[in-house]
């Protein structure tokens, strides 16, 4: 994740002219330009946050893309102690938050978020939730002697780019601010369902003694 910031001379935004080259900062440490190492860095949570007053501030996309998470158990394990096959039925629900390159909690009452989302929502035609939550019930038929569940792989998705933002009055030395390579992905609620199964596997000694009464 890279901060840039720009500093400019005048106090007129339209006829302001760069009166430092950028700086770059490479992780979490600022790289500052010659005229600018007395500069503190206010760090990129500030940045973010200050998007909520400062005069503009604007999320520039780069890319996007939607995919499925790993595959994990969304339900409670269902348990065939009997001879014969048994079709049960489980309700499941998973919610699913939003989740930064930048270590950032991620929230939609966040100005920086909203203008994630606007700017996604506008480029890409796609919804950005900030938390999804998606449930079902299924039927799981499970053979004798064995344990069953509904596994799930979350439907994702992601997206890159750069903050621009820009403040009326010098903020740690400078007018405008940027925050490059910073990624985002969270829960793809244009299609929420993702990948849904049901899985089973033998249960052990352990869970027959504990739930088959044997």
């Amino acid at each position: 994740m890279t901060i840039a910031r720009r500093k400019y001379d005048s106090l007129k935004r339209l006829s302001r002219s760069a009166g430092a080259v950028a700086a770059l900062a490479m992780g979490a440490s600022l790289i500052a330009a010659p005229q600018a190492f007395a500069d503190s860095d206010p760090g990129v949570a500030n940045l973010l946050n200050a998007c909520s007053w400062a005069d503009y501030c604007q999320f520039h996309p780069q890319s996007f893309r939607t995919y499925t998470g790993p595959v994990h158990q969304v339900s409670q394990s269902l348990y065939n102690c009997t001879n014969a096959n048994s079709t049960q039925s489980v309700n499941w629900a998973e919610t699913t938050g939003s989740a930064n390159s930048v270590g950032v909690s991620v929230s939609a009452s966040y100005k920086f978020s909203q203008v994630f989302e606007a700017s996604i929502q506008a480029t890409y035609n796609h919804t950005w939730e900030t938390s999804h939550t998606f449930g079902e019930t299924d039927a799981v038929t499970i053979t004798p002697g064995r344990v069953g569940w509904i596994e799930r792989g979350t439907a994702k998705q992601e997206a890159t780019g750069w903050y621009e933002i820009h403040f009326g009055k010098r903020y740690y030395g400078h007018y405008i601010w940027y925050i490059h390579n910073y990624k985002e992905s969270g829960p793809n609620a244009n299609a929420p369902r993702g990948y849904v199964n049901t899985q089973s596997r033998p249960m052990s000694a352990a869970e027959r003694r504990a739930h088959c009464h044997r």
